[in-house]
C-alpha cells in the first residue's frame, strides 16, 4: 500500500503535541506543497529534538506569597548587643588606664582633677557661711541672752565713738581736763630674734665628740710609739750582746775532770 498524499497531512495530525511555528523562508509560498511539506516537517523534528524544560507542557500556577509577618528580632541579639556595649566600654577604660599611666616628658596637667578639686574647695567654703538656726527652748534663751548682751555693747561703743566734744557746753567744763588726742604710730620694722634649731645643739654635741676621739688618737699613737721605742731598744740590746767576745769551753778538758773525779771517788 503506497501514500501518495502524505504532502496533505498537517502537524497536528502526526502529535497531539503544540510546536512551535516553523520560520519564515524567503518564497516559501511560491514552492510547490511537496516542498513546503518536507520543510515543515524537517522544522518540527528539529524541534523536537531540543531540551524542553521539566513540566513545560504543563500548565503551571503561580506560587503564593508568603504572609508577610511583622520582623522581630531574637533575644539573643539584644543580649549580644549588651555583651558587646560592655567589651567597648571595658576597652575604652584599660586604654584611659594605660595613658594614664604612660610615662611622658612634658605631662599634661589633669584639668579634670583641678576642677573637681575646686567644686570641693566651693562647697566648703560655702558651708562655712551656713548659720544654724536654734530650734530648742534652750538655745532659744541663751541666743536671746547674748543677742542682748551684744546689743548693749554695740550701743556703747557707738555712744563713746560718736562722741563730739561741745564748745560752749552749759553744764560742766569736764571736756577741758581730758588728755590731747596724740597719734600712735606703730613700728613697721621687724626685729629678728635667734633661732633655737637642732642644728646648733647637734653642732655642739658633734664638736665635743670629735675633741673626745682625737683626744684618744692621741693618746693611741703615742702608746704606739712608746711600744715600738721599748721594741726596738731590747732589739739593739740583744744585738749588742751578740758582739761580745765569749770563749767557748773545751769538751775535752771537761771530760778529764769528769774522769779525775771519778778515780777520786774509788
Amino acid at each position: 500500500m503506497t501514500i501518495t498524499n502524505w504532502f496533505n497531512w498537517s502537524v497536528k495530525d502526526l502529535s497531539n503535541e503544540s510546536h512551535a511555528r516553523p520560520k519564515l523562508i524567503p518564497g516559501f509560498d511560491q514552492l510547490d506543497k511537496r516542498l513546503q511539506a518536507a520543510l515543515q516537517e524537517r522544522d518540527v523534528q528539529k524541534h523536537q529534538r531540543k531540551r524542553t524544560q521539566a513540566g513545560g507542557g504543563q500548565s503551571q500556577a503561580k506560587p503564593k506569597k508568603l504572609k508577610t509577618t511583622r520582623k522581630q528580632t531574637p533575644r539573643v541579639c539584644k543580649f549580644q548587643k549588651v555583651y558587646t556595649e560592655k567589651r567597648k566600654k571595658l576597652k575604652r577604660e584599660a586604654n584611659m588606664q594605660s595613658n594614664a599611666f604612660q610615662f611622658r616628658s612634658r605631662p599634661v596637667p589633669d584639668f579634670e582633677r583641678s576642677h573637681r578639686r575646686l567644686e570641693r574647695r566651693k562647697l566648703y567654703l560655702n558651708s562655712l557661711q551656713t548659720v544654724t538656726k536654734p530650734r530648742c527652748p534652750a538655745t532659744l534663751a541663751t541666743s536671746m541672752v547674748a543677742l542682748n548682751k551684744r546689743l548693749k555693747k554695740q550701743r556703747q561703743s557707738r555712744k563713746t565713738s560718736d562722741f563730739v566734744p561741745r564748745i560752749n557746753p552749759g553744764s560742766s567744763m569736764d571736756y577741758l581736763n581730758r588728755q590731747p588726742f596724740t597719734p600712735l604710730v606703730k613700728s613697721s620694722f621687724t626685729h629678728p630674734k635667734p633661732f633655737h634649731l637642732h642644728t646648733s645643739e647637734r653642732a655642739l654635741r658633734r664638736q665635743v665628740y670629735d675633741e673626745r676621739k682625737r683626744i684618744r688618737m692621741d693618746r693611741r699613737l703615742e702608746q704606739q710609739t712608746i711600744d715600738w721605742f721599748a721594741r726596738e731598744r731590747s732589739e739593739y740590746f740583744k744585738l749588742r750582746k751578740m758582739t761580745n767576745f765569749k770563749a767557748t769551753p773545751n769538751p775535752w778538758k771537761q771530760t778529764r775532770v769528769t774522769a779525775r773525779k771519778d778515780s777520786q771517788a774509788a
